[in-house]
């Protein structure tokens, strides 16, 4: 056959679309509200590379047709996560040639599994497509599921990999009681082992300001009492994924050796958290260590790019972009700015605080 046609519906821009208006209202919703609207590329397994281009090109065209900026950083995934047999990289690289910057989700040509659901993706690590050269693309492929009974997720929540939640819109429209189990499931597991949720177009900004940084490390001498010093180096700041608030947001895991074992760390960061020998820090800038009491109250994670200013009472917290909004406090801590859900840490005497919607400021007090 050569091809199979994915029924008889209509393109989007076509003049025979019927749902053209509706179409319309949803990504004007999306575009008020700050919602990612990514590419969802359809290709198949005998596809050549003349066919996928067109069909990137007319994609693309019809985003347009909407109003939609294609210009704007914007990354694929693959409809029933086909690629192209032709090789192990032709769906990725027009893909890439067609300006998108990053590829969210998809099945290797010589694979027969599916990816939400397989061994294959349980241990997950964005990298670079070419070369390790950030400025090129990046490639995540989905993780598997939360909300499934065969527990993988739990294996990245050990080994403090990032997940990419796949979930599918059409289910939303089968059994909504379902959906709602499925969504409080992959709620539970953020839960239980600190996990933070951003959008895809955030996730990607975060993963190549990881791959853009350079940091050094000096370890102080005994007169300095143990002191570590990070030294935080932007390598390039001309790559298309390069976002100055991410830049400044990138973290770094420490594992205290041996010597350390049982020690508690302050530090010069502005979030900041210890778990028994493993401390997660903020590099908002060039910052310092000391083993001793630490701060009885900071921030202990953001799921976004944040400022904060600590107060003698509190803090105040700019959220530099919006979507989801959310951030853990050390010990009890309220607000008396609207919107905000107030909950409780289940792995440590904190409190956290989140909001949907544009990046606004959020005052907490003790």
């Amino acid at each position: 056959m050569g091809s199979f046609e994915y029924g008889l519906a209509y393109p989007i821009d076509s003049k025979y679309f019927p749902m053209k208006d509706k179409l319309s209202d949803q990504i004007k919703f999306m575009k008020d509200n700050g919602y990612y609207v990514g590419i969802h590329f359809y290709t198949n397994v005998g596809a050549s590379d003349e066919y996928e281009e067109n069909e990137l090109a007319m994609h693309l065209a019809a985003l347009e047709e909407y109003g939609v900026n294609t210009l704007e950083p914007r990354g694929f995934n693959q409809h029933t996560w086909h690629t192209s047999k032709e090789s192990q990289t032709q769906s990725l690289e027009n893909g890439f040639q067609a300006g998108l910057l990053w590829n969210s989700g998809f099945k290797p040509s010589a694979s027969n599994a599916t990816p939400e659901s397989s061994a294959e993706t349980a241990l997950n690590i964005p990298f670079c497509f070419q070369d390790g050269k950030v400025n090129k693309s990046i490639i995540f492929n989905t993780s598997t599921m939360l909300y499934d009974s065969k527990g993988w997720g739990d294996i990245s929540a050990k080994y403090d990999l990032p997940v990419s939640m796949y979930y599918h819109c059409d289910f939303a429209y089968s059994n909504l009681e379902k959906i709602q189990s499925d969504v409080m499931k992959a709620a539970t597991f953020a839960r239980k082992y600190d996990y933070n949720f951003v959008t895809e177009d955030q996730y990607v900004k975060a993963i190549a300001a990881s791959y853009n940084t350079k940091f050094s490390i000096n370890v102080g001498n005994s007169e300095s009492k143990g002191d570590i010093f990070i030294t935080k180096q932007t390598k390039d700041k001309t790559i298309p994924l390069y976002d100055e608030d991410y830049q400044n947001s990138v973290g770094v895991k420490i594992v205290l050796g041996e010597k350390h074992l049982g020690k508690t760390v302050d530090t010069s960061s502005t979030i900041w958290v210890q778990t028994d020998n493993v401390i997660y820090v903020g590099t908002d800038g060039n910052i310092s260590l000391n083993f001793g009491k630490p701060k009885e109250f900071h921030l202990t994670r953001a799921n976004l790019p944040v400022d904060v200013n600590y107060t003698a009472n509190g803090a105040k917290i700019e959220f530099k972009v919006g979507g989801m909004m959310q951030v853990e406090v050390s010990g009890d801590v309220t607000t008396t700015d609207e919107g905000w859900i107030i909950t409780k840490s289940e792995n440590r005497n904190a409190t956290i605080l989140t909001k949907f919607g544009l990046a606004e400021t959020l005052n907490i007090k003790k």
